[in-house]
């Protein structure tokens, strides 16, 4: 996997993008071969109602087996951290069945083979 992206507005990623690049990492780590591509932005903005919100956003970018277009998933929270776990549970969601999806196709073929294959007595 490569993180390839941390959006910032200075040269050096805040404390709040290097925890949702060491979590979005620590979750993805089991799919690394799958994953092409992450991308976060972690920004500062308004709800409805004035109050200030954290928003997470992560763009995901699969690998050629699994067949998925590119994706975002978006957290809002109050505080930083829990927009930032937010996005890393769905994304680790995301992830996960498209890739445990090619996986059981894979053993099926080779179930099939292994029947077609096998002699008769």
């Amino acid at each position: 996997m490569i993180l390839t992206h941390i959006a910032t507005q200075s040269a050096r990623p805040s404390a709040a993008e290097a925890y949702a690049a060491a979590t979005l990492r620590a979750r993805l780590a089991p799919f690394a071969p799958s994953i092409k591509r992450v991308t976060i932005h972690v920004t500062e903005s308004l709800d409805r109602n004035g109050h200030a919100v954290t928003v997470c956003r992560a763009k995901v970018v699969l690998s050629a087996p699994v067949d998925v277009e590119p994706f975002i998933v978006e957290g809002h929270a109050r505080r930083t951290r829990e927009a930032i776990d937010l996005v890393a549970d769905a994304v680790e969601g995301a992830v996960r069945r498209p890739i445990e999806e090619v996986a059981k196709a894979r053993l099926r073929r080779r179930s099939k083979t292994a029947r077609v294959a096998a002699p008769s007595a």
